[in-house]
């Protein structure tokens, strides 16, 4: 988080725009970071129960089955 919140103050120069600019673009990253954890873990968990509930699935045979042998 620290490294991207970096790479947003240097890419404002401070002269420009001041120290609030800074802290105000530390505070959009942090909050752009927590978003994007947010959602990859919550699509990561919804495509599990989503493979979890394929498994539990009754399934179709498909083609015909062995002949029982007597």
């Amino acid at each position: 988080m620290q490294i991207i919140s970096n790479y947003l103050v240097l890419a404002v120069p401070e002269v420009v725009y001041g120290e609030t600019s800074r802290h105000i673009l530390s505070i959009i990253s942090f909050i752009l970071l927590n978003v994007s954890i947010f959602l990859h873990v919550f699509y990561s968990v919804l495509d599990l129960r989503k493979s979890q509930r394929w498994l539990d699935s009754p399934r179709i045979a498909h083609g015909p089955s062995e002949p029982d042998q007597i």
